[in-house]
């Protein structure tokens, strides 16, 4: 690929999602960054300012997906969001696979560092922290002090904002992004719902969690697009992520489906 001083200089001192040269170092980055916070916690003897005065409120029942369980969701409807717009419109989607897939697991991984530093931060005890069963040397007490902001409300709303943005920009059908968008985020807001139905968050973590979501992924994908606008055509081309739906019927005459992508380096 050649090298193009004035424009690989800009791109290279802007964080640019989907400049692989640069992705190759900034994902590993922010894979350590939230490995590093996700394992090393200093327990303070009170929460963080404003949130030093709970105590026990009710009782937990769990039914929401874990955050596991959420990334392989979102993950699996990106790809297939990805394989139906490479359907529709072929080439000209082509060559933006893998900037705008970039700039998604960029907002993927901006939130769960954002999201981890907000919550080791704070320490908030969640709605069910139990103040006379759970003492500093409890194995539960680290998660139990997690609750601002929900990581599970800032992941759906940073997905479906950075998703409805890219439906926007490859579409640009202001009806179309109306319609998904609308959907994409009143399940976001039934994930928070669920929440604090099951008392692992109150409103104020939801409405955080959707916030830093929402705001990292708007953020993310401008500079995608910035990246796009930065790049030509031509040297995208010349790597290229082709996905392609697949459905299998099976013996029980049931169907498999599934999407698989092509990585395409052209000389």
């Amino acid at each position: 690929m050649a090298f193009d001083f004035n424009q690989d200089y800009d791109l290279w001192h802007t964080f640019s999602p989907g400049f692989w040269q640069q992705d190759i170092m900034t994902f590993p980055l922010e894979g350590a960054v939230d490995y590093l916070l996700e394992h090393n916690y200093t327990h303070r003897g009170k929460p963080l300012f404003p949130f030093n005065n709970e105590s026990r409120t009710s009782t937990n029942t769990s039914f929401t997906p874990s955050v596991t369980e959420m990334t392989y969701g979102t993950v699996a409807v990106t790809l297939a969001l990805f394989a139906g717009l490479d359907s529709v419109y072929g080439s000209d989607f082509d060559v933006e696979i893998y900037p705008r897939l970039s700039g998604y697991f960029h907002t993927f991984g901006w939130t769960a560092v954002m999201t981890s530093v907000l919550k080791n931060s704070f320490q908030r005890k969640r709605p069910f922290y139990d103040t006379n069963t759970i003492t500093e040397s409890d194995n539960l007490l680290r998660e139990d002090r997690k609750s601002f902001v929900s990581g599970h409300v800032s992941q759906a709303f940073a997905f479906a904002t950075y998703t409805t943005m890219m439906i926007y920009d490859v579409t640009n059908d202001p009806i179309v992004t109306a319609c998904y968008g609308l959907a994409t985020h009143v399940l976001a807001g039934y994930i928070g719902y669920t929440r604090i139905a099951n008392s692992n968050h109150d409103i104020i973590d939801v409405i955080g969690g959707g916030l830093v979501g929402s705001a990292l992924a708007f953020y993310i994908s401008l500079r995608t697009s910035e990246t796009l606008s930065k790049l030509s055509k031509q040297e995208f081309s010349k790597f290229t992520l082709e996905p392609n739906l697949e459905v299998v019927k099976l013996e029980n005459n049931q169907y498999d489906y599934g999407v698989n992508i092509h990585a395409v380096y052209r000389f």
